[in-house]
Order: structure tokens, then sequence, then C-alpha cells
């Protein structure tokens, strides 16, 4: 086609292009403005504009109603329960569930109510009936509700037997069998933790403790690395992993995460593996699984699943995730998310196994105020929540709604929202935080499809399940939301939610479920959960009253809204597992690895462990914690002795040449041998001890002569009773005994013998504080004792060579520290002796838990106690009080042929249980710390002394009569005053006992070591040295025990120059951060205080009536 010249002359763009030629400037130059504008206008939309907020939130103004409208709104709430409780009562009980519209009854759950005698599911069972039965008993004392809950423990018991622990779907309680398939949904498996550990708490069976353990240890050691340490949702019932990639805190999970928290909180903060557990959960959600909604930023979670190596997302939003606002906000409230160095964590360290986009998404947490972002998170989806609610024409919330995010839509990860809101200054609320009216349009109500689609794209969500099922997780997230922050917004959204349960779900009887909650015509369903009544309504009821009346740093709910009360587990309760320290010089810890091993409980009452599972463990122990000194820069090879610590008493059995176990090993907590006891307390009777060739003693006296020899009385507890009953009950132990086949031993013989090679050149010692707790033992010659191995029927040639504490026993056969000497054997509690150093006349040490241990080291004389003092290191008389000895025993050998060292012992029964008492009984503290804070307030205690014998008194009184005795109150009496008085009640009590063994050993105290939870506050110390008129010594590093056995392996081989027997050279071992509190009272004052003290115990004494009779 051609053009005329003249047209292309007069063309506009002609022109200009000739007029830029003309002043030298190119296409080239023009492209580089454009682009160069582009960049500016860029720059100034995305990091310039102050004008303009990214993400906006409406003003809206919530009316601040006086206490007496929400008293009379908690009052409407009660009458609701009462309404539906009634009408169960008339119509349904004692079936499961009411049909609130035709009136009828369901069996819908369970099948049965709390007489278990049919196939029952495990995880409604626990959570419903058992949690129920458990949350009773704390909040009434009633002893036959606990009662009740160890009997449907026990029951359900079968559902465990599975090759990992975890529970099987169901059980049979008449066949006592389990049923279900072989994996298992993420909820099912773990939701009865809570339930387990509290029962075992209140009946102090362990068999209940372990089972909730087994879930804390298969989780934690869970291969998780793939799924950025978050649960996925199944798992295998016989491997203990994880058999799929579908990660959600929806249905068939929801629990099991929120236990993870609230484990750690109702075990006092104890447990850290779940409070880890929770923050690398936490955190996957934040960075991987939260979006916001690209209208109306609406801050939402769903779920994720591996397709073909991709993540794909649901963008599913489910009522059921409505209970992580609330979870996360109680963290917020409860944890020290910016300080967790305070409980011994670090933040970015708990991502250094997991895959480096995921350990880049922890640095991004990490960047924000952690508890900032966690409580933003929680405030964004409890909107989201009840925004399903109002957004709704009945104001109910459906079940679960499609987010318009992905595909066609946008995908907005919150996180990265929230770096776009940091790099623009933080202007505004953060994305998907601030508040927002509820959707004004109305996308049902139309027929031209156009207008419908537009509707429900402004909107921002499809709506999958239009049912309202009377869900309890928004409303208890508003709750904790409202207790947390004391925004009141919260109670409102909670009041609107209320309402419209009123309005559409109640029936004549009761209150329905509502389907079509998203039309002008909703339906009601013939169906009432009992979930309703347990935690919807309860939730509401706490949401609205003015008192806080189950405060949640006392109480924690479980996932059925029974609350159940915070506690803490003493060392006993709890303790099954093996730890490996590597100590530097000064005690400093370099490197160390604990992991739990599995107890076994097959009969009642019976206890036992599997011998090669412990030896499998420690020597786990021992490689992870060599991988982790040599990650901190250290060569294995700077290891150059071993030492080992164990629980005494429990027996082991195997074979000489096999050097297998011939059966399970039998825990010292064991009580089946009393029929064993009983059968030689009658030899002792009739037949009697022989204590001289032809010369028996009889009766009281055959007693005392076994005492004397041994330091003991016949006991279930101690060894040579236990290995008789496996001879006498064990086909296979009995046939060794009779070939000379069989090697008895405690557990350091045991490990010791495995760890130098085992039916291979294997070593069979027994250390000597371990071995006075066998009934076969001279105390006085420290030597295998004949009369006795007469007495029981053993060969001597079952029995380990004895050895010292302190000696080169052998050399590590095999692993990473193959060839590195064992040179250190102690006893538990004998080691904590050592490990404070106690090693002189007049040294002592005293451990402060819920009770107080004190041991008084007396040096190479055997002291016998005229003032009710135990022998040296018995944990087991501490709880227990079976015998009152007048022996001393051995509290360590310092090496071969040298003098032993004895200790005298004595317990206070309530020590830190009292300040326990004080938080959660009287309500004065809302932790432990702040008995510290509230003693001080007042300089004395205003002529209050509190004798704490809250279950009698221990040494030196023994009096199992007296009672808890608070006097001197007056008008004055405060709580401060009454804080100090229970803080001086357990100085009083340490001094009384110290007395008595300076009495009993002619020795005066030189200091006086102490560790456990009540020596971390100044107050108490302080108090202890001015009552007791002593120095306190608190180590920074309280590692006792562990160090015990350190520092004699290292004085085995003189070790940095170490020498047990010379104490001055240990002076620089554990000094680091060591604080002494010396005596600042005036005598005068002191000895005053001290007849006061006196004076009240008198009082208190032989009160119990029942008992003195």
């Amino acid at each position: 086609m051609n053009f005329s010249v003249n047209l292309l002359r007069i063309n506009p763009a002609v022109k200009a292009s000739a007029a830029f030629r003309r002043r030298g400037i190119s296409i080239r130059h023009l492209a580089f403005v454009f682009a160069f504008s582009i960049a500016l206008l860029t720059l100034y939309y995305n990091y310039l504009r102050h004008t303009a907020v990214p993400f906006p939130a409406d003003v809206i103004h919530y009316s601040q109603e006086t206490p007496e409208v929400w008293e009379a709104r908690a009052l409407q709430v009660k009458n609701a329960f009462l309404h539906a409780y009634h009408g169960y009562e008339r119509f349904a009980f004692p079936k499961d569930e009411l049909c609130p519209v035709s009136n009828g009854s369901i069996d819908n759950f369970n099948g049965w109510g709390v007489t278990a005698n049919t196939r029952v599911p495990f995880f409604e069972t626990v959570i419903r009936y058992l949690g129920g039965l458990l949350s009773a008993y704390a909040m009434t004392g009633d002893d036959i509700l606990r009662t009740r809950a160890d009997q449907l423990g026990t029951i359900l018991a079968p559902a465990f037997n599975t090759s990992s622990g975890f529970p099987s779907f169901s059980v049979d309680t008449v066949r006592g069998t389990s049923n279900g398939p072989k994996f298992g949904g993420l909820a099912e498996i773990a939701s009865y933790q809570m339930e387990y550990a509290y029962l075992g708490k209140i009946t102090g069976k362990k068999e209940h403790i372990d089972r909730f353990t087994a879930a804390t240890h298969n989780f934690y050691n869970a291969e998780l690395r793939k799924y950025g340490g978050m649960y996925p949702m199944h798992w295998d019932l016989s491997s203990g992993q994880a058999t799929d990639a579908h990660l959600s805190v929806g249905a068939a999970s929801d629990s099991a995460h929120e236990y993870t928290l609230k484990q750690y909180l109702m075990t006092a903060r104890q447990d850290t593996a779940n409070l880890e557990m929770y923050l690398r959960f936490t955190s996957h959600v934040l960075n991987n699984l939260m979006f916001i909604s690209p209208n109306r930023h609406l801050l939402y979670v769903t779920d994720s699943n591996l397709y073909r190596g991709d993540i794909r997302y649901t963008h599913s939003f489910e009522h059921l995730s409505c209970f992580l606002p609330g979870l996360l906000a109680l963290g917020v409230h409860t944890l020290p998310l910016n300080h967790l160095e305070d409980v011994g964590l670090n933040f970015t360290e708990l991502a250094d196994d997991l895959l480096p986009e995921h350990k880049m998404g922890y640095e991004e947490l990490a960047s924000f105020n952690l508890a900032d972002l966690h409580l933003w998170a929680a405030e964004g989806l409890a909107q989201t929540c009840y925004l399903t609610y109002a957004d709704q024409p009945t104001g109910l919330g459906p079940d679960t709604i499609t987010m318009r995010s992905g595909g066609l839509y946008p995908k907005i990860p919150w996180m990265e929202a929230m770096q776009e809101w940091k790099i623009k200054g933080r202007r505004g609320p953060p994305p998907g935080v601030g508040d927002k009216h509820p959707w004004a349009g109305d996308g049902n109500n139309t027929t031209d499809m156009l207008d419908r689609e537009i509707s429900i794209n402004r909107r921002d969500y499809y709506i999958r399940d239009s049912q309202y099922q009377l869900r309890p997780e928004t409303v208890e997230s508003l709750y904790i939301l409202y207790r947390v922050t004391g925004d009141v917004k919260w109670r409102h959204r909670g009041w609107a939610i209320f309402q419209a349960i009123e309005r559409e779900a109640k029936t004549p009887s009761g209150y329905a479920n509502v389907k079509m909650v998203d039309t002008y015509h909703p339906e009601q369903r013939d169906v009432m959960p009992s979930y309703f009544l347990a935690e919807t309504l309860k939730y509401l009821y706490l949401l609205f009253r003015e008192e806080d009346i189950v405060p949640l740093d006392k109480w924690v709910f479980n996932t059925e809204a029974h609350p159940l009360p915070v506690f803490e587990w003493t060392k006993e309760e709890k303790e099954a597992s093996v730890r490996f320290i590597i100590f530097d010089q000064y005690a400093n810890i370099v490197s160390q690895h604990q992991q739990e091993f599995p107890q076994y409980y097959p009969n009642p009452g019976w206890h036992e462990h599997d011998p090669e599972e412990i030896q499998q463990v420690s020597e786990a122990c021992i490689a992870h914690t060599c991988e982790k000194l040599e990650e901190a820069g250290w060569a294995k090879e700077s290891v150059k002795v071993i030492g080992i610590t164990n629980q005494r008493e429990t027996t082991i059995a195997w074979s000489r040449t096999t050097g297998k176990p011939l059966c399970k090993a039998i825990v010292w907590t064991d009580s089946r041998t009393k029929n064993i006891v009983a059968h030689f307390e009658h030899v002792l009777a009739t037949t009697g001890l022989e204590v001289e060739f032809g010369q028996f003693k009889r009766g009281d006296e055959g007693v005392e002569a076994l005492r004397d020899i041994t330091g003991l009385k016949l006991s279930t507890y101690f060894s040579a009773i236990k290995l008789r009953w496996m001879i006498d009950n064990h086909s296979e132990v009995q046939k060794a005994h009779d070939e000379d086949n069989l090697l008895f031993g405690t557990l350091e013989s045991w490990v010791v013998y495995n760890l130098t090679g085992g039916a291979h050149g294997g070593i069979h010692v027994g250390e000597v504080t371990n071995a006075s707790r066998t009934l076969l033992l001279n105390l006085h010659k420290l030597t295998w004792d004949d009369r006795l191995l007469r007495f029981f029927g053993f060969r001597r040639s079952i029995l380990p060579k004895l050895v010292s504490s302190s000696e080169v026993y052998g050399h590590l056969s095999h692993g990473p520290l193959k060839g590195v000497p064992i040179g250190g054997l102690v006893g538990d509690q004998q080691g904590a002796l050592v490990g404070n150093k106690c090693l002189r006349q007049g040294e002592a040490k005293c451990t402060y838990g819920t009770g107080a241990f004190l041991l008084f080291c007396t040096g190479k004389d055997i002291v016998k106690s005229g003032h009710g003092l135990l022998s040296t290191v018995e944990s087991i008389l501490r709880y227990y009080a079976l015998v009152l000895t007048n022996i001393s025993k051995v509290a360590y050998q310092p090496g071969p042929g040298a003098d032993p060292v004895y200790a005298l012992e004595g317990s206070i029964g309530v020590a830190g249980s009292a300040i326990k008492w004080l938080r959660d009984s009287m309500g004065f503290i809302k932790s432990a710390s702040e008995i510290n804070t509230l003693a001080a307030s007042v300089p004395d205690t205003g002529g209050v002394y509190f004798v704490t014998a809250f279950s009698g008194l221990l040494a030196p009184y023994w009096d199992p009569g007296a009672a808890g005795l608070l006097i001197g109150l007056s008008s004055y009496t405060t709580p401060a005053h009454i804080a100090r008085a229970t803080m001086e009640a357990n100085a009083f009590q340490t001094r009384a006992i110290l007395e008595s063994m300076k009495l009993d050993s002619s020795t005066e105290l030189k200091y006086l070591k102490v560790d456990g939870g009540m020596t971390n506050g100044d107050v108490c110390m302080e108090m202890l040295a001015d009552i007791g008129g002593f120095d306190v010594v608190r180590p920074d590093m309280r590692e006792s025990t562990a160090l015990g056995s350190a520092l004699l392996a290292g004085s085995a081989l003189r070790l940095f120059g170490w020498d047990i027997l010379k104490p001055t050279t240990l002076a620089q071992v554990n000094t680091k951060g060591s604080r002494t509190f010396n005596p600042q009272m005036p005598e005068e004052d002191r000895e005053r205080g001290w007849t006061a003290w006196l004076r009240a115990v008198e009082r208190s004494k032989g009160w119990d009536e029942g008992v003195d009779d």
C-alpha cells in the first residue's frame, strides 16, 4: 500500500521524531527516561508514599457495659445451660445425647455412661469421661471421683498395647483387648496426655505417667524434618512415625497441637519437650499455613499436603481451627516468648534439623517481637472466626468455608504481608488484624449469577458446609483473648453469638444444630452434641462473668473444656531416662543428651524395665552427646574418663554365658515381693539369723541382727528380696542359679558389664553404695556377708566383685568413646552429696523440692542417731518412712581399700509444696516465684509462725499425728506475713534437723550447700542463713548428682589434679555464679524466733486423734 509523502510529513509522530533528532535525543534516550520514571513511581508507591495504609481497618466502637450488665448476661447463659440440661434429663437420660427437635435420645459418641462394659472409642472416652472425672476431683477433692478415674484409666489401658505406645482407636472393656486400624489420626493418638498425666499425679501410679510420656517421647523423636517440625495428620501405630504429609490444625489434628502447650503449662512448665514442639508447630503455621484474603484481608489458617513433590494448599478454613487464636493468646500470656533463653531455649536453634527453607522462616519470625507476632495472629484469626458468624443472616457460623485464594485469585502468605508492612514503616494495623465490619452483601438472595459471583468475591469466601454445629472453638478463643487482653470487643462479639444461638438454635427442650445458616430460611437439625453443654456454654459463661473463676495461670482446659489444675512433678514421679553429660574441669556443661526409656507394668503393683533397652538408650545417649560435642568444636578424644550414677535397688539377672537378661529388671518401686518378705520375716521369727556358727538370733533379736549387719530391715525395696522372687518364679533364672550360670547386679553393674564387652570380656562389678541397698552387704566390713547369702539361699558366685566409688574398673569396648576408662560409680543420692563437694565432716547439703532432703557428712565414723535421724541417702525411707534406723550408711568410698565416708540423713515432708498450697489453695500468688516478692514486702512475719505439718512431721520430730498450724494471727496479719512465715518454716525445720545432726555427730556444721527449685529466690536463702545461723552456699550449676559421679571418676585418674581425699583440689569446681549467703540477724533475735518456733511445733503435735489412738 502506498502513502502520500505529504501525509507522512504531517504525521505528529514523525514531526516529534525529527524534532528529537535535531536536539540530539535518540530512541535510546527516550527508553531510558521511560524506564527511570517507572522505577521512581515504583519506589514512591512502595517505599516513600506515607499517605495510604496498605491494610486499612474499620473504626468500630464498643460500648463499655457495666459489670452488672455482664453478670446478667452470664446468668442468661446459665439459664440456657439449665434449659438444655433439664431437657436432656427429661427426654434423654441416661442416653448420650438429646434429640432436641423430636425430644428423642441417641447414643452418639460412646453408647454407654460411666460403666465400661463394651467396645468404646478411646479418644472420646478419655476427653469426656476421664477428663470430667479428673476435673471434678480437682475441684471437690472427693476421693470417689479419683477412684473412678483410676478405674476408668486402667480399663482403657489395653489401648496402649501397640508397638509404639500410641493408643488404638477403641477398647473392648469386657475382653480387655484393643481394636482398630493399624494407623491413627493425630488428634486421637495424642489427646490423652493431659488426662493421664494428672491421673498419674493424683494416684501416684507410674503406669499412668508412662502412658503419656510415651506420646511425648514418640512425637519428640519423630522424623519431622520435611514437615517443618509440625505433626502430620496420620501415624503408624507400630513404628510411631507419620505416614502422610497432610498438615492441618483442623479436624483430626486440632487437639494434638493444643496439648503441646497445655501439657507444658499443666506440669508447671517442667516439660520442655512439649514447649519445643509447641514452638515448632506454631512457627510452621505462622510461616506456611496462614494467609490473608485478597479483598477484606481476612486472616485465616488452612491445611497443606504434598503432591508429587509440590505443596498444595486447600485454602479451606474450618470452624475447628478456631481454637488456634485462643491457644496463641494463651501462649502469649504464659510464655516468655521474647526471652526463651530464660527457659533454656534458643528460638532459631529449634530449626537446626529442618530444611533450609524452614530455617529461613525462623529467621524471619525472629526479626519480629515474637510475643507481638503471636498476639497479632491470635487477634486476626479470632476476628475472622467471628466474622464467619456475623457475615451470615442468621448470625451463626458455617462449619467450613473456602477462601478465594490461589488459582485465579491472589495468594497472600501472611508473613510475606507482614514483611511488606514492616518495610513500609508499620503504618496502620498489621495485615489481617485491624477491626472489620461484617460483610454487608447478600450472595444468596439474588437470582443473577454474575451479581452473586461479584457479591461473594467481595466477601472473599465460599461456604462449603453451611451447618452450624453448636461448636465451642470460636467462643473459646474469644474467652481467652478477653482474659489475656482485657479488650471488651471480644465480649461483645461473644454476646452477639449467644444472641444468635438463642434466636436460631433454641427449641422447647434444648438447642439444635442449624443448617443453611447463610440464608434467611435456616433449618434446625435434630442434634444437640454433648460438647455444647460441656464447652460452648461454659466458655460463654466464663466470658461474661466479672470474676475470673478459672484463672488461666492456675488451671488448664482439656480439649473438652474440663479444667485441670497446674501441678509439679517430683523427680521420683516422672524420671525414667538416661542422661549423659560432659563437664569440663570447672563443672561447666560442655555437651549433654537425655533420652527416656519405656516402663512396664504387667500386673498391679509390678514395675519393670527391659535391661537391654536401658543399655541401648545409654549407648545412644553417649553417641548423641559426642556428636553435639564435636559440633561445639571439641574432639571426642577430649573425654578422659566416665562416671555412672543410678537409682539403686533395681535388680537384674543375666546369663554368664550369653550376657543376655533372663527376665525383665524389677524396679525399686515394685511391690510384688510382699510374700517373699513375709516368708523371711517368718524365718527370722522362728529359725532366726545365724550370726555365728550354730548361733541363731530369732524374733526381735533377729531383726536387730539383720539391721546391725546391713543397716536395713526386710522390705520389698531391697535387691535380695527381688532376686529371690526371680529365682522362685522364673524357671530360666532358677536354672541359671542351679547351674552356676547366673550373674546378679544392680543398674551400675549391668551398664558397666555391657560397656566393657558384655559376654565377651565384660567386667562384673558392684559399687559399695549400691551394694548397701541389697541386704547382702556387711556395712562394717564392706564385704558380701556369707551369713546373709545362706539366709537368702544364694550362691556367692552370682555376686559382682565389690569395688569402691572411685577407681578405674575397666574401659569402654566399643562406640565413639572406645578405650575411655570408667572411673566412678555411685548411687544417685550419694552422688548428689559428692557433687555438692560435701566431703568432710561437718559439711552438709540440702535439696529443696516438694519436700527437702538433707545429708550431713560425718566422716569415717558410723554415727548412731539418738535424735530421730535416718541413715544416709535413703530416698525410699524419705518418702515412705518405713523404718527408723540408728546406723549411718556409706556415703561413698573414695578408692580401693580407702576408709568409707558416712553421713546422716534427715528430711522435711513439706517444703516447696507449701508454696504450691499458697498459690493453688489460698490464691496468695499466681506463680511460685512471686512468693519472694510478696515475702520481701514486709520486714518480718508480724509474729506469725507456720508449722507446715500437712502430713505429720518427719525428722527430727517423727510425729505422724502432727497437723499444720498457723499461729500468731491478728488483724494486722496480711498475706505477705503468711508468705514470709511459710518460707521461714523451711528454715526452722532445716535448723532443727541440723541441730540434731550436730548433737549426734559432735560436729559443728561448716556450711550448708543447697539446690532445688526453692533455692532460686534470694529472700528464701537469706532467711535460711539468718534463722540457721550458718553460711548457705548456692551453686549456679545444680546437676549435682551427675557431677558427683564425674568428680569420683576424675579423681580416679587425678584428672585436673582432682583428689576426693583432698577436697582442696576441687576448689575451682562449680564456683561460677556460686553465691554465699551469710547470717545477718542478731543472735538475740535468732534465738527468740527459734524458741517461738519450738513452742509452735509443740502445739501442732498429736493433733490427729485417730493417729494418736
